[in-house]
């Protein structure tokens, strides 16, 4: 189906249905009555006026006394009048609404002829009590932006105070690519699914802080009109502008000199580090009470250090363990000697192995019109702009620890820099036709464009040189995913949905379609890749000796005359739903849908009739131009919310349903360019290892002459019956009001995976053996014999199971005082399990860095990367008004917490390292967990191999003793010694980080009332504990997590023989930004 015809399907549709989005506004709803009889009245007007805008919304009460108001502006204040034949006119004043909440304001009229009494209105502006609410969701308004810690400036530094977050924008265990991010109700996700959130490769936000008005992140909503996510949906909504013109300037700054140079007592080196951010804010009236606009445009320069790991220099230390913080065991005399090598006999230059930095550009542009164009009707409109560049790392994927680490360096010129562009357009009319009915329509388009450049002055091949016992020790060379990388997302979205009030009920009728359009240039190692077994074993290769390195790979183009193949595809989707919201009584409300999401893939792809003649594992038909037909997805949802005692003292909610999500649409395109037609490939390592290719600087020599006639390549496909992930997600909670007004919120979520997704690879052949010994895993024959079809180096498909659960307990006080202090605190218990968490965006990698003890086929429920067990967040602001003019606020906010390495992984799996037959022999070489020896007798171990000249001469009895001593002082491990060591078994030790921030504001509209200015100066601290004590706030860093290093199967009968490098615990020191404390200073000048 192609996009004409999607595009009148869907208008055909939106003739019939359409709209009430709570995504984007709030709403009021209540009940009017005679203050003397209780009885209900029918036909009182209910006039809302929002007094920044002059925005007028009206309606009146239905014939059971009830009013609704949707589609209103989130913010205030409100002045609510409600006025009746014969009755006095009754009013309420400053009224703010939150997002995506409907507040309850109920109202008792006295009659005209009625002496002085005192009004009865009833409603509590709160975002805990609140009817519209049933699952676990949290709030974040304007004051709470402008007002807590932050450091980046981003959502992700409010999102946090979610209970059920981990790291990043990880909630409940989940992977972050699973949730949905909207700006104004329109879908704002990198759809593609390289990072979270657009930008997110380059580090940029999407959209400034100062472009935001409120922030919700809905884990449980059972609004069927909510959809898109199995993670957590994160809604904001930009700010607008008023009948005041209203504008500020801003700037924030962070350097090395506001950075701490102590851990714990030991000073370490600050590395050259800058951010400035500057921006402007500014909205107002085109006509007054009409026609409004904001503006809001911001840039950031940053330079930020590469690593804090520096070369080794003293050559006396003889092991790793003994070396200072900080100081890796690699030699700078070697790296020297390579550097000089490089540029003499080949012209290229490395770079750097220590003391660069790498540098991040943004610049980005909000723009909204809000139009009321009477009473009955409201349109907006949104452009936001994006334009970022970052140097980035090389990867670690396909390598054994490459990176900077007490074992590995890498050269300057491997970093590789990263580029992203957005254009995003976002369009909504929302109508109240009558008292009966209401109407949202929004329209959305986004375009991205995406790409990568290397460094070096010319391609270079991948060259990773081990320590001679498996760990990867260096590397240079182009980047080995950026020679080919570039992709571009074209996304349409249209969103129409009816809501009907009839008496006791809102029922809705809704449609939503969406049209992507992907390409995507992409190959890995497009330059070739060579891996070393030591520093020596390259020097020769340089030397014209008839050196094979222990692993070559490489990527080609198949194309005649094109060496960059792109791969294009489109997705598409239409989404209905229907939901009744039934107010069974004043104090009870009841929620229940039906939604049914239909995804499919408006794509002709090539056919390959090679592959389609094959057989694969256990008899499969793969065929590489076949999409997944259109699925009929169904999510039924039921929400409750009971306020027991109708007086908001507790209120009891929850529910239980189907939520649909989405796939980072990057595996699914990995099947349009891994077909087997558009390149070719090349992969060898042990047993069959390398034959004839030695070290050439040329990246074009062992292409093939005929590149149309790929000998070998690799397949990715999705399985024909794919599908969309889908969680059955249930809730319930009970929030209590506390004396003393505290607030307690006990809260349960429990998700259980219906569709989750792993990857597969049908071109490997069953296991066909066991090892010998005691670890007795099955094992592959290895090498070539590995596959199937021997032209097929994998078969990736990315396919279905219902495999995964995770569960999260909270309970959360909140108090806010009269007096400016207000704050809470929550602890969260959270477990997860899945059966895959690698979101590596290509499918080999995702399938290759699947932790497994047996067939990598068949993977096995364990906890997922992303969970964190035990957290505690807490947040403390404190308004003080002086001086007439002088107002300051202290906030701090508290997070405890597992702390996780670079890619947010808060768990580490145990696995060997070494090349060639490791572990089951699955050609994977970092996937294999490890078997814990359970004593001496159980495992065979001999000397590692030498390294940086340092011959080991520890007798196996020695190497044990060192072996055991590590396993005691690592608890996980000691306790399951005899078993294998579990897909990530151990988590990262905890961390304490108290976040603070100081704003002081000169309010000189109190001096001069003409002037309406402002100036505000901020100081924020991250990790505020660390500036006082270098011990507090120190996070730590994990060992080597493939600590047993396979040496080869020369043991009695074949058994493995393994190496240990002395390691004394599974923890050592954080010397990098993460256990320092970080200032920024910050000035913004506000006036109307």
């Amino acid at each position: 189906m192609g996009f004409k015809r999607l595009l009148t399907t869907c208008l055909l549709l939106l003739g019939v249905v359409s709209a009430f989005a709570q995504v984007t506004t709030g709403g009021m709803t209540g009940t009017i009555k005679d203050a003397s009889t209780g009885e209900v009245l029918i036909g009182a007007t209910v006039k809302a006026v929002h007094i920044p805008t002059g925005s007028v919304y009206g309606t009146t009460t239905l014939e059971t006394g009830r009013y609704n108001i949707p589609n209103m502006r989130v913010g205030g204040p409100y002045t609510v009048t409600v006025t009746y034949v014969s009755y006095k006119e009754e009013k309420t004043e400053n009224v703010s609404l939150p997002l995506g909440q409907t507040l309850r304001l109920d109202f008792s009229l006295q009659t005209a002829a009625t002496g002085l009494q005192e009004v009865v209105i009833k409603g509590r502006q709160d975002k805990t009590f609140n009817p519209s609410r049933t699952g676990a969701a949290t709030f974040i308004n304007s004051q709470q932006l402008n007002n807590l810690p932050t450091l980046n400036r981003g959502v992700e530094d409010f999102t946090k105070l979610t209970p059920q977050s981990g790291k990043k924008l990880n909630f409940a265990g989940r992977n972050g690519l699973y949730n949905s991010f909207t700006i104004d109700g329109s879908t704002f996700n990198n759809a593609f699914g390289l990072s979270e959130l657009p930008g997110g490769q380059t580090n940029a936000q999407p959209i400034s802080l100062d472009a935001i008005e409120q922030l919700q992140i809905n884990l449980a909503p059972y609004d069927v009109k909510l959809s898109g996510f199995t993670g957590a949906g994160i809604n904001a909504v930009t700010r607008g502008g008023t009948n005041e013109i209203s504008a500020s300037v801003y700037t924030f700054i962070r350097s090395k000199e506001l950075t701490g140079k102590k851990v714990e007592g030991n000073e370490v080196v600050r590395n050259d580090f800058k951010q400035n951010q500057y921006g402007f804010r500014i909205g107002g009236p085109l006509i007054k009470n009409k026609l409004f606009f904001f503006i809001n445009a911001e840039m950031e320069r940053q330079t930020t250090p590469s690593s804090t790991w520096r070369a080794n220099r003293d050559t006396s230390i003889k092991e790793a363990r003994l070396l200072p913080p900080g100081v890796s065991f690699v030699r700078a005399g070697l790296l020297d000697s390579l550097s000089t090598l490089l540029k003499d006999q080949y012209g290229y230059d490395p770079g750097r192995y220590e003391d660069f930095s790498l540098p991040t550009n943004n610049d980005k542009i909000t723009f909204r019109l809000d139009w009321n164009i009477n009473e009955k009707n409201k349109f907006t409109f949104r452009y936001s702009w994006l334009n970022a560049y970052r140097d980035i790392a090389p990867s670690t994927s396909n390598s054994n620890g490459r990176g900077a680490s007490l074992t590995s360096l890498w050269f300057e010129n491997m970093k590789y820099r990263q580029f992203n562009k957005l254009n995003s357009f976002a369009a909504e009319w929302n109508s109240t036709i009558s008292n009966k009915f209401s109407n949202n329509l929004s329209v959305n388009y986004s375009r991205f464009r995406d790409k990568r450049d290397i460094f070096g002055g010319k391609p270079f091949p991948v060259v990773d040189i081990q320590n001679g016992s498996g760990q990867n020790m260096i590397s240079f060379g182009s980047e080995p995913f950026s020679g080919l990388n570039n992709s571009s997302q074209d996304l349409w979205q249209i969103t129409n949905n009816f809501n009907i009030y009839s008496g006791k009920h809102t029922f809705l009728f809704g449609v939503s379609a969406d049209y992507n359009k992907f390409s995507n240039g992409f190959a890995q190692f497009i330059y070739g890749q060579y891996r070393f077994a030591d520093p020596q074993s390259f020097f020769n290769a340089t030397e014209g000796a008839p050196v094979n390195p222990l692993l070559y790979q490489l990527t080609y183009s198949a194309i005649q005359g094109d060496p960059a193949p792109i791969a294009k595809m489109n997705t598409a989707s239409i989404a209905l739903y229907a939901q009744d919201e039934f107010q069974i009584k004043e104090n009870f409300r009841l929620t229940y849908g039906l939604r049914v999401d239909m995804p499919w893939y408006p794509t002709d792809l090539m056919a390959n009739d090679k592959v389609t003649a094959m057989t694969f594992r256990d008899g499969e038909k793969l065929d590489v131009s076949q999409l997944p037909k259109m699925q009929v997805l169904w999510s039924p949802r039921l929400g409750f919310n009971w306020d027991v005692m109708n007086n908001q003292r507790l209120q009891v909610r929850g529910g239980t349903g189907i939520f649909t999500g989405r796939i980072p649409f990057v595996w699914a395109v990995n099947q349009a360019g891994q077909n087997g037609l558009l390149f070719g490939s090349e992969f060898s390592q042990p047993p069959t290892a390398p034959n004839n290719r030695y070290f050439t600087d040329d990246v074009t020599a062992y292409i093939p002459a005929n590149a149309s006639a790929a000998p070998t390549y690799q397949l990715a496909t999705m399985d024909k019956d794919f599908k969309y992930p889908q969680v059955w997600r249930s809730n319930l909670a009970a929030d209590i009001r506390l004396p003393a007004d505290f607030v307690l919120t006990l809260e349960g979520i429990y998700t259980k995976d219906v569709n989750a997704v792993f990857h597969r690879d049908a071109n490997l052949v069953a296991p066909n053996g066991t090892l010998v010994g005691p670890d007795n895993r099955a094992t592959f024959p290895g090498g070539t014999a590995n596959r199937i079809n021997p032209s097929v180096v994998n078969a990736i498909v990315l396919d279905n199971t219902s495999k995964g659960y995770s569960y999260a307990l909270t309970a959360q006080l909140q108090k806010n005082f009269d007096f400016g202090l207000g704050g809470s605190i929550a602890y969260t218990y959270t477990d997860a399990k899945d059966v895959t968490s690698s979101p590596g965006s290509q499918a080999a990698s995702a399938f290759n860095g699947n932790q497994i003890v047996g067939d990598p086929n068949i993977p096995v429920l364990a906890r997922t990367n992303f969970l964190v067990r035990n957290r505690v967040i807490g947040q403390l602001s404190y308004d003080i008004k002086w001086a007439k003019f002088l107002g300051t606020t202290l906030s701090l906010v508290y997070e405890g917490q597992v702390y996780g390495d670079q890619f947010n992984n808060s768990r580490i799996s145990y696995v060997y390292g070494g090349s060639g037959a490791i572990g089951n022999n699955d050609n994977s070489t970092s996937n294999d967990l490890i078997y814990i020896p359970r004593n001496e007798s159980d495992i065979i171990l001999i000397p590692s191999a030498t390294q940086n000249g340092v011959v080991d001469t520890r007798t196996p009895a020695q190497i044990w003793t060192d072996l055991n001593n590590y396993l005691n002082n690592n608890k996980y491990l000691n306790g399951r010694r005899g078993q294998y060591a579990e897909r990530n078994g151990i988590e990262f030790p905890w961390a304490n980080r108290f976040d603070f921030r100081l704003l002081q504001e000169f309010d000189f509209s109190k001096l001069a009332p003409k002037s309406k200015s402002k100036l505000q100066l901020t100081l924020d601290v991250i990790n505020i504990g660390n500036l006082f004590n270098s011990d507090w706030g120190v996070t730590q860093n994990a060992t080597p997590n493939n600590f047993l290093t396979f040496r080869d199967k020369n043991g009695p009968g074949g058994q493995p023989r393994y190496s240990f490098n002395r390691i004394d615990g599974p923890w050592q020191v954080n010397t990098g930004i993460a256990s320092r404390w970080q200032m920024q200073l910050g000035a913004r000048y506000i006036f109307n």
